[in-house]
């Protein structure tokens, strides 16, 4: 396998994870919609360093994506 293919590789993999992450902020963020529906602050307090934790680890990811792409470029050769 070379380098150009390994680098795909790692940015399908990343992609995945990624998905995964979304997934859960979505789960949050629909949880977070109820709860506002409801006013419940309760819930809100409870969801919210949940969703902090999921917007950060999606910035992350975000980068880590960037750099994989870039890693895949052709003028990365």
């Amino acid at each position: 396998m070379n380098i150009h293919d390994e680098a795909l590789t790692a940015l399908t993999r990343h992609l995945a994870s990624e998905i995964d992450c979304l997934e859960q902020l979505l789960e949050i963020l629909n949880l977070e919609s109820v709860a506002l529906r409801r006013l419940s602050l309760k819930d809100l307090d409870a969801l919210a360093p949940r969703k902090e934790k999921a917007v950060s680890r999606q910035s992350i990811m975000a980068r880590r994506r960037a750099e994989l792409m870039a890693a895949c470029s052709p003028d990365n050769d």
